[in-house]
């Protein structure tokens, strides 16, 4: 036997020193109904931690989810904002184009007016 399991065993004999028979069984018997509660109280312990666990594991699992809905939506309207853009882009390019257009033909018809007018 190692020290500590003595040092153990000697501090129950002198617990149990100089009582009756009847103390030392009564001493045993609430000792062990004690260690009974002690273990039933554990296990309950343990049931609870573990239901913890799973009521904190589904509530993660659900702000998980909302999450990622949520990032999922404003990953969509972010691509609608950029398709609009671009779209606003183009049009005003395609806008710009046709008034350069536009303005090279009057001065396309300016010149050939101008030259209509004087004699060559």
């Amino acid at each position: 036997m190692n020290r500590a399991s003595l040092v153990i065993q000697q501090q129950r004999l002198d617990v149990f020193l100089g009582k009756s028979k009847e103390d030392v069984a009564a001493i045993k018997v609430q000792t062990a109904f004690r260690r009974f509660l002690a273990r039933r109280k554990l296990r309950a312990l343990k049931g609870l931690v573990r239901l913890k666990v799973l009521v904190q594991s589904q509530s993660v699992k659900r702000q998980a989810i909302t999450t990622l809905r949520c990032m999922q939506t404003l990953a969509r309207v972010q691509s609608q904002v950029r398709a609009r853009r671009i779209r606003v882009s183009e049009k005003n390019q395609a806008l710009q184009r046709e008034l350069m257009q536009k303005r090279e033909r009057e001065l396309g018809n300016m010149k050939s007016y101008g030259s209509e007018e004087r004699p060559g």
